[in-house]
């Protein structure tokens, strides 16, 4: 469903008797958040791209972040600016414990997404994204956790040869994770 209220374009998803509202950020908006809560540098325009979602905003970013021990970083590096939507926004604590999860991961020697600490040291920023016309939604304003996290490249499992061998291998690693997760 859409909605267009004071000239303003806000796509909803509809859950049962929820009405989502997708965070209303585009480019532009997304690469001023990743400055101003990651301190991000991006060089150029076409090193930032919104990927496809669901119910949240995800925007791939290749930039420098700065580095208060040992100065800039030299080279660019890989992020997504991941925005998520008012609803998983409300609950800051899951939000973190997933944070904590994929850090835990990591330090398991998985490769998965790890998200970095904004520039006052937390694992999300909470910030009022929503424009004038979505809050009329709901005559309330909305929030909206944004995470910047690591970017690991790859393919999509959509977008590869579905094989046996490929299964089995997503089934071992996926019960080596499950493993993992289960001594937290």
């Amino acid at each position: 469903m859409d909605l267009h209220l004071n000239n303003t374009h806000i796509q909803t998803v509809n859950e049962g008797n929820l009405a989502l509202i997708r965070p209303v950020v585009d480019i532009q908006k997304a690469v001023g958040l990743a400055r101003s809560l990651y301190g991000l540098r991006i060089s150029g325009p076409t090193l930032v791209k919104e990927f496809v979602s669901y119910d949240d905003r995800n925007f791939y970013m290749k930039g420098k972040l700065p580095d208060h021990e040992n100065g800039p970083q030299t080279s660019e590096c890989e992020f997504v600016l991941k925005i998520l939507n008012h609803v998983d926004s409300e609950n800051i604590s899951f939000v973190n414990a997933q944070s904590e999860v994929m850090l835990y991961l990591e330090k398991q020697g998985f490769t998965c997404q790890v998200p970095l600490r904004t520039l006052n040291g937390e694992l999300a920023a909470i910030c009022c994204l929503t424009s004038d016309a979505a809050s009329e939604v709901n005559h309330k304003a909305r929030v909206n956790a944004v995470r910047l996290l690591s970017f690991v490249p790859g393919k999509l499992l959509k977008d590869v040869p579905c094989t046996p061998e490929l299964l089995f291998n997503l089934g071992c690693y996926v019960a080596k994770m499950n493993k993992a997760l289960q001594v937290i």
